[in-house]
């Protein structure tokens, strides 16, 4: 478990903020800027190709010492931690470690790490996802991913969609919360300031402003207390939500940029090979005219290219095998957890919004039934 909390903002010719890192995997916290966060996840994509990395907001160039900045970087990237954790390959992974490491600038030593070559992609897959399906059938399965990626991109534009409606509607109910305080504060003035006067100056003739009224008091207290925004959680939900489909989206399209490779290491093979026989049946081509080099030599040349082509085309043939496998594997879990995900905060939805109703019910069930609001016989005092 790894927990990001207790954001500083450090003050100084140039202000960031840090955020402290803590958990079991950690023998003391440590302290991480936002881009060094970013930074991890972009390093884990780019070494990780065409496997879910668990996303975070991209980095932005004003508004980042805002309370509401930091309080959702500290959300977010703490929900980034909790979901990395769950996957073991990328706790042990080189990326983290470094990350993890104390008295290090996390940003340096992430910039530092090497590129890697295919071969060294697929050791570290091999040792990170040992129970890959062998006859896996590729282009069966990119078939079912590009129909899957197809249904990503138009389920995240009606996400986005639903998420400025939320938030448009969140602020308004802020508004409207605000106002309903507002007005409970309005009535109790009135009838401060106004009202004694018509009831002789006598509180126990008035509503709000009436100290004997202990009952209407408690709803006003209650109302006070437990008068919620709805669209609050909400709007955590579909921002979480926005995040974890572009994380999806990217491994999708990097799993499709490594067929793409693959595809052309294939062609390169064809090419070579076809050069190959030319040579060796002794036709001469336009290349080797224009070489100044032997045909033994063009020939020892094409070979090592040959070796070379097929050892990426097979290496990235079983990277493709191994990721498109998992994620076909996480995809389940993925679809499970989105539709408990979405019943989950429906349900929390429903039920503050309820909440809400019964308070304001409470609140003038209370001043409908006050004694005062009883109609009574008012005889004048010159009669």
């Amino acid at each position: 478990m790894i927990i990001v909390s207790d954001p500083i903002v450090k003050e100084g010719i140039k202000n960031y903020v840090l955020y402290k890192v803590s958990g079991k995997l950690l023998s003391e916290p440590i302290y991480r800027r936002f881009s060094d966060f970013f930074l991890l996840r972009e390093k884990l994509v780019e070494r990780w190709p065409g496997i879910y990395i668990p996303n975070i907001p991209q980095k932005q160039t004003f508004g980042n010492f805002e309370k509401s900045v930091i309080e959702m970087r500290t959300r977010v990237i703490n929900d980034f931690c909790k979901k990395t954790a769950k996957f073991k390959f990328i706790l042990q992974s080189e990326e983290m470690q470094v990350f993890l490491m104390t008295n290090v600038e996390a940003n340096k030593v992430l910039s530092s790490l090497s590129d890697l070559n295919y071969n060294d992609i697929l050791i570290r897959f091999k040792r990170a996802f040992n129970d890959y399906d062998v006859d896996y059938d590729i282009q069966s399965g990119k078939n079912r991913l590009l129909r899957f990626h197809s249904f990503v991109k138009k389920a995240l534009l009606k996400l986005e969609n639903f998420h400025e409606v939320v938030n448009l509607t969140m602020k308004k109910k802020e508004q409207e919360i605000e106002n309903y305080l507002t007005l409970i504060h309005v009535f109790e003035d009135y009838e401060k300031y106004t009202l004694m006067e018509y009831a002789d100056n006598d509180e126990n003739k008035l509503v709000f402003f009436n100290p004997k009224n202990t009952e209407l008091c408690e709803k006003i207290m209650e109302l006070k207390k437990n008068l919620k925004n709805p669209y609050n959680q909400l709007n955590i939900w579909l921002e979480d939500d926005i995040l974890d489909f572009e994380a999806m989206v990217g491994t999708l399209e990097s799993l499709f940029n490594l067929h793409e490779t693959y595809e052309k290491f294939c062609q390169n093979l064809e090419k070579i090979e076809n050069d190959l026989k030319s040579i060796e049946s002794g036709f001469t081509t336009i290349k080797l005219i224009l070489s100044l080099k032997s045909r033994e030599t063009d020939l020892k040349e094409l070979n090592e290219n040959k070796n070379i082509t097929i050892e990426n085309k097979n290496n990235i043939e079983q990277i493709i095998k191994i990721s498109s496998y998992n994620l076909e594997k996480y995809l389940e879990k993925f679809k499970i957890k989105k539709l408990k995900r979405y019943n989950k905060h429906l349900t929390m939805f429903s039920e503050e919004q309820k909440k809400n109703n019964d308070t304001l019910n409470d609140l003038w069930e209370c001043v409908s039934k006050d004694k005062n609001l009883k109609p009574k016989e008012i005889i004048p005092n010159n009669i």
